[in-house]
């Protein structure tokens, strides 16, 4: 069984440029906890609200690039225990 039924293609698309504050903004406004983080067209990783919520820095100030973190890029063909089994190696909820 692959993982097609379960993949969603709504998610938000951020730039690794952008500043923490630029994007907890653009996270609460479309209401998701996480979004993809890209340069230029190349996936570098995700980057989840909680996280920067969480962090002590200038939110205006620090860029998001530095509080990314990369996942296994998936096909909706990947079958559903190789899929559960690349996150769990790469400790991803």
């Amino acid at each position: 069984m692959n993982i097609k039924p379960i993949v969603k293609n709504d998610f938000v698309v951020l730039d690794e440029d952008a500043t923490l504050s630029e994007i907890i903004g653009l996270l609460q406004n479309f209401e998701k906890r996480v979004g993809l983080v890209f340069r230029k067209n190349k996936y570098l990783g995700v980057v989840e609200k909680n996280a920067l919520l969480k962090s002590r820095v200038d939110l205006g100030e620090v860029k998001v690039r530095y509080y990314l973190y990369p996942t296994p890029i998936l096909t909706e063909e990947t079958d559903i225990i190789e899929a559960a089994n690349l996150m769990h190696t790469a400790n991803v909820d």
